[in-house]
Formats: structure tokens, C-alpha cells, sequence
């Protein structure tokens, strides 16, 4: 049988016209919504690893196959660390020069 024979066998129904107009507003709100920032090139990042590990499977090629399984089972914790690392504010400054720049304008004898 081949695929045009099986596309046509399929019964196609109105609530699976629904099903697929329900996932297909889901999806565009999602994509809607993380369009622009962070978010979105961490999905782009994501779906191209996880298009790299199903060709890799498809075609049989072990070692990208391997290395692609690796990166996704570690890729959430990597997200985690570097999203903590991130929440720690960097060392104060000390902000006595500024308040003094702000209050006295440098003399002309500075400058």
C-alpha cells in the first residue's frame, strides 16, 4: 500500500478538524508569546538538538546518536545552573564615588 493509498484510507472527522485547529491556536499563542526574547532562542536551540538526535536515529549514525542523547539528558541541569548563577547579584560596587560625583561637580583644579 502506498502512502497516497493510505492518506486517502484515513477518516478525517469534524472533531478531528477541531483537535487539530485547537493544538494549532496553542501553539501559535505559545510561540506569540516567547517571540522576541530568551525564551525563543532556547526553544530554536532545543529543536535543533532534538532534530539532530531523531536524524541521527533515523539514518544510524551511533556516535551522533550518542553524543545528541548526552547533550539533552544534561541540558536541564546546565539551564538550572546557569539560571542560578545568574540570580546571584555580581560583588557590590561601592557607590561613594557616584553619590560624590552627583552632589559636587570635580573642580577645575581636578579636570
Amino acid at each position: 500500500m502506498s502512502w497516497y493509498e493510505r492518506l486517502l484510507s484515513l477518516h478525517f472527522t469534524w472533531r478531528d478538524a477541531v483537535d487539530v485547529i485547537v493544538v494549532a491556536f496553542i501553539i501559535y499563542n505559545i510561540l506569540a508569546l516567547i517571540r522576541g526574547t530568551r525564551a525563543m532562542q532556547i526553544s530554536i536551540g532545543l529543536v535543533v538538538l532534538a532534530s539532530t538526535f531523531f536524524v541521527a536515529r533515523a539514518f544510524d549514525l551511533p556516535a551522533l546518536e550518542a553524543i545528541s542523547r548526552e547533550i539533552l539528558f544534561y541540558l536541564p541541569f546546565a539551564i538550572i545552573v546557569r539560571r542560578s548563577s545568574r540570580a546571584v547579584p555580581p560583588r557590590a560596587r561601592s557607590n561613594r564615588s557616584r553619590r560624590r560625583r552627583k552632589c559636587c561637580p570635580p573642580s577645575e583644579s581636578a579636570r
